[in-house]
């Protein structure tokens, strides 16, 4: 009994950091960058175009991932309540990333357990949930992909995963190829699956600027 309860001690921690980083949402502390994502997406609802100019197609943000899941959020709540449910899907996906981390690094549950509540409410990691940027998606991608793809040695994480990344963040391409060189050289061995996944992730979003926007390579405003 006592073992099975160790064993839920990163769940409780989980929970936990979640609830101490919620308290800081009543900051209303943003990245302006923040706002130029969740405008495109508004765009997208008001004119169907992804753009920040009405319905001019611009590719502003520098996610495309973020941009689809901040419009469900508009869709859902509404425009005037959509930030604080976002923010705090952004929290929950972090820590979950912050999980699949402590099982990479650590075996012990209380060790797990510190780990994940520490490193939660790290200022980084609050930063990171309550900014309102994509980088709580992006981490829990990235965690996920190093914990099922690589440790756990799922075919679908190391397919579905990569093209995800690369679809949050183009510039993600380096840490997946750190990763692929690290295991490469660590296993003497190429997994191709993961090598496709990544020419298909990086093939999908190159093929989506240039077919919507016309352009390789995201815009920002500046």
């Amino acid at each position: 009994m006592a073992e099975s309860q160790n064993k839920n001690l990163p769940v409780y921690a989980l929970f936990l950091a979640i609830i101490v980083k919620l308290y800081f949402l009543l900051t209303h502390h943003i990245q302006e960058d923040a706002f130029i994502t969740w405008r495109v997406a508004q765009n997208l609802m008001d004119y169907g175009v992804i753009g920040f100019n009405g319905a001019t197609k611009i590719s502003a943000s520098t996610t495309h991932l973020y941009v689809f899941v901040s419009y469900f959020f508009n869709l859902i709540f509404g425009k005037e309540n959509f930030i604080e449910p976002l923010l705090i899907f952004n929290t929950v996906l972090f820590t979950i990333g912050s999980l699949f981390l402590s099982h990479l690094l650590f075996k012990n549950p209380w060790h797990k357990a510190i780990f994940i509540f520490l490193f939660g409410i790290l200022p980084p990691s609050i930063k990171i949930s309550i900014l309102g940027m994509e980088y709580g998606i992006l981490f829990f991608l990235e965690m996920a992909l190093l914990y099922y793809g690589f440790k756990k040695e799922k075919k679908w994480a190391l397919f579905i995963l990569p093209a995800l990344i690369l679809f949050t963040r183009i510039d993600s391409a380096i840490f997946l190829g750190i990763v692929f060189l690290v295991d490469t050289l660590w296993n003497r061995r190429i997994k191709w699956s993961y090598v496709l996944a990544g020419i298909l992730g990086m093939g999908i979003t190159l093929a989506f600027n240039w077919f919507y926007f016309g352009e390789l390579i995201k815009k920002t405003i500046l």
